[in-house]
């Protein structure tokens, strides 16, 4: 199963874009959404390289790891939005 069609990514991509809508600061949001097509981009990344890895017997070629950087993408997302959020509360 391809990874942008994991329930579980489809359930973070939706809590994600459901709190970055609600962030009043057109900045902040616009940023946020910045990052949330690039962890989409990643993940779509992450995807075609386990197709050509199933038609192949190895990567196609070296480089960063698309599963890091979907991981640090995550994390900031979060961060950042926790961070708006508690800073809304008070």
């Amino acid at each position: 199963m391809l990874l942008s069609q994991n329930e579980k990514f489809l359930n973070e991509y939706s809590n994600f874009k459901t709190r970055i809508e609600k962030i009043q600061n057109e900045q902040q949001k616009s940023d946020l959404m910045g990052l949330l097509n690039e962890m989409v981009s990643t993940v779509k990344d992450i995807d075609k390289k386990h197709e050509l890895l199933a038609m192949r017997s190895k990567m196609p070629t070296p480089g960063d790891d698309p599963r890091t950087k979907l991981f640090d993408l995550r994390k900031k997302i979060d961060l950042r939005l926790r961070e708006y959020e508690n800073l809304r509360r008070y």
